[in-house]
């Protein structure tokens, strides 16, 4: 073809939402151009170099064994409904409704409809194993699209699914897929490496990720300093020394840190009458995990008997950690999440973060939102100050950074107050809902 007849559509600058290198030099080069949100248009030079992947692929899956079909997009909602994913993939999937008033869905991915077409062509064990696949087209209502075409809402996927008689022949097919694409990638030359990961609402006993290293992306990989541990980081779980040690002699971890501080508190009253307060702050939260000796402490049930210290503007652990001049580690905060429009409070150390993946699995919920202020104002308390105490229709949940503390700074459900010394139920259930970083 002439130059003159083909669209050379490059562009001397990206847009300024462009972030990722990717998405700067395919739509620079030409590729691709924004139709909406995580909707793109494959130009010329886009399609062709995107036949060539596709063609990579398709070679490697042929070589291993795997039949081509093309199923449709559109399925039916009574095959979500049967597997019980009409609900749980929430709503991330596309739903569309027609003119007989029966719904379908915009398949997000296929699981449903491979299982459904199988089960009426084989008609014996013998037909088995037999793993089949497809390049197609899916859709998924992401609720931030970002990256170009790696995070966007239509977009172009292999999918292959398998199906055996017994444990070993699908282990020998998953392990005949791991060659195929580690193939894939060293042809197309990707640098992969395999990662543990969350199964998400596809379900399954494991999941492997092959992830490439990049500045930008949407997930984080972490490793042991061996390199023998590989994981995403939504799955890694994490481990605490301190507890440990304390299983192994027997004995419960207390944290021991006092802190005594002085402070100038000048809210409104105070500046008026021109009157000056010293704080002093002792607690035993921290970082430092000690043996615990004495006896144990009596758990807190009236927040009202707790000394309550004027933090103004303190809305994050850090500007309180600041304020009392005392360790991250040494607060407690209580995340507030609605699952599925419950309200749930989740109780972490101060220097950790909340792992929704971890949580949203545990709830097994469908759809896990940060709550608003007003969801927050009708538990009973105030986004910022939340305590884990005397909270309207809330589950509270613990996660294990809270087994490393006896005493516990924490919000008091009102606006400029934390409270010192809370003590929460030594018979609570714990579990891990924190996201694993570097050095854990």
């Amino acid at each position: 073809m002439r130059a003159t007849q083909f669209i050379i559509a490059t562009l001397r600058e990206a847009p300024a939402d462009a972030v990722a290198v990717s998405h700067n030099l395919m739509l620079r080069a030409g590729l691709i151009r924004k139709l909406g949100a995580g909707l793109y248009h494959l130009l010329p030079a886009g399609l062709r170099s995107f036949r060539k992947v596709e063609q990579v692929i398709r070679e490697e899956m042929n070589a291993a064994g795997a039949l081509e079909m093309q199923l449709p997009i559109l399925t039916p909602a009574e095959l979500w409904e049967r597997s019980q994913r009409w609900e749980s993939m929430g709503r991330a999937m596309f739903r569309v409704q027609d003119r007989h008033d029966v719904w379908n869905v915009l398949g997000p991915t296929h699981e449903e409809s491979f299982s459904e077409l199988v089960a009426g062509l084989i008609h014996s064990y013998r037909d088995l194993p037999l793993n089949v696949y497809q390049i197609h087209t899916k859709f998924r209502d992401e609720i931030r699209p970002r990256y170009g075409v790696i995070r966007s809402r239509e977009f172009c996927m292999k999918d292959a699914y398998s199906f055996h008689t017994d444990d070993a022949s699908l282990e020998d097919t998953y392990q005949k897929m791991r060659v195929a694409y580690r193939r894939i990638f060293a042809r197309l030359g990707l640098e992969t490496v395999p990662v543990e990961a969350d199964s998400g609402p596809m379900g399954g006993s494991g999941s492997e990720e092959f992830m490439v290293a990049s500045e930008i992306g949407e997930d984080t990989l972490l490793l042991s300093e061996g390199g023998l541990y590989r994981s995403n980081q939504e799955k890694t779980p994490v481990l605490y020394a301190e507890l440990d040690e304390a299983a192994a002699s027997g004995t419960q971890p207390i944290t021991d840190q006092k802190a005594k501080t002085k402070s100038k508190n000048k809210s409104k009253t105070i500046a008026e009458s021109k009157s000056k307060s010293e704080l002093k702050v002792q607690s035993k939260a921290g970082a430092d995990a000690t043996q615990k000796t004495g006896p144990a402490l009596a758990a807190t049930t009236d927040i009202k008997k707790l000394e309550a210290v004027h933090t103004p503007g303190c809305r994050t652990i850090e500007d309180v950690a600041k304020f009392l001049k005392v360790d991250v580690r040494g607060i407690l905060k209580t995340v507030v999440y609605m699952a599925d429009g419950k309200p749930i409070g989740i109780c972490l150390r101060g220097d950790r973060q909340l792992n929704e993946v971890k949580l949203k699995n545990h709830l097994g919920a469908n759809e896990l939102l940060p709550a608003e202020a007003e969801d927050i104002k009708a538990m009973g308390s105030v986004a910022g100050f939340v305590a884990p105490l005397h909270l309207k229709n809330t589950t509270i949940l613990w996660d294990r950074s809270v087994l490393t503390g006896e005493k516990w700074i924490t919000g008091s459900n009102r606006v400029d107050y934390h409270c010192l010394d809370f003590v929460p139920e030594p018979e609570r259930e714990s579990f891990d809902f924190a996201l694993a970083m570097a050095g854990d």
